[in-house]
């Protein structure tokens, strides 16, 4: 049971001061924490300059700078996406079986983050097939967990299930209703030209 009564929604946001800190901390704790890995990592593996360099691109980076404080998935998104890449670059220099099992509960995590991070599983554990994990057992926990986990919430969000927030028939239609098309044409020519 909660302390307080939530009020009501007034002109499209919550009013209650205390909610919106509540939704926000999570976000800021999750953007903070993998700036921090990030630092680390650097500081550890290289020199001081290139911890400097990586803090610096990482408050340059719209990501952090949008989504800092938005009460949003995309920060713990970063978080699990920054760990991801730090515990991939671990095994290829380890090859721990430790790491594996780190690696399936960050592919978990992330197929319950967000639908698209289904393309991150999938490439993590392409790249760990190249780096020779070619065990099928590794790979359900690894690939098919994950993917299972992210089919579902597509189920659940596309209006097949309980959730039905909106009408879709594939993943690229949730992307739609949260895009809008000139949005994305714009996306894919600047990734174009950079």
């Amino acid at each position: 049971r909660l302390a307080y009564t939530w009020t009501t929604w007034t002109d499209g946001s919550i009013a209650d001061t205390r909610s919106q800190v509540l939704l926000r901390l999570t976000a800021n704790t999750a953007m903070s924490l993998a700036i921090a890995l990030i630092a680390r990592y650097f500081f550890l593996r290289f020199s001081t300059m290139a911890d400097g360099l990586a803090l610096l691109s990482c408050f340059s980076s719209t990501m952090v700078l949008a989504y800092w404080a938005e009460a949003r998935p995309y920060a713990l998104w970063f978080l699990l996406t920054t760990v991801q890449i730090l515990f991939l670059l671990d095994y290829s220099s380890s090859r721990s079986a430790k790491n594996l099992k780190r690696i399936s509960v960050i592919h978990c995590l992330l197929g319950l983050t967000v639908i698209i991070s289904g393309a991150q599983v999938v490439i993590g554990s392409l790249w760990l097939w190249l780096n020779r994990v070619r065990k099928i057992r590794q790979h359900l926990l690894l690939s098919v967990l994950p993917l299972g986990l992210c089919f579902y919430y597509f189920y659940m969000a596309s209006g097949q299930g309980t959730l039905c927030h909106y009408k879709v028939v594939d993943p690229l239609g949730l992307i739609h209703q949260a895009f809008s098309l000139d949005r994305l044409l714009l996306l894919l020519v600047l990734g174009l030209i950079y």
